[in-house]
């Protein structure tokens, strides 16, 4: 995996700080949750936490 280094604002990562706090996850694995999120909001990347549950197990190409 290549690393990427984004640099933040004080105030954004004060609350990216706080939310993974909140959350229970290191700040890295919150930011790159986050981002994960985020790029499948956007459509340039499918949500493949719900693949299995939608997959068409016949592989007919619609879902069951």
């Amino acid at each position: 995996m290549r690393a990427v280094y984004v640099p933040l604002r004080a105030d954004v990562k004060d609350a990216l700080l706080t939310l993974a706090e909140r959350e229970a996850r290191d700040p890295r694995r919150q930011a790159a949750r986050l981002l994960h999120e985020g790029l499948i909001r956007a459509g340039v990347m499918i949500d493949d936490r719900n693949a299995i549950l939608t997959a068409d197990p016949r592989g007919t190409g619609t879902a069951a």
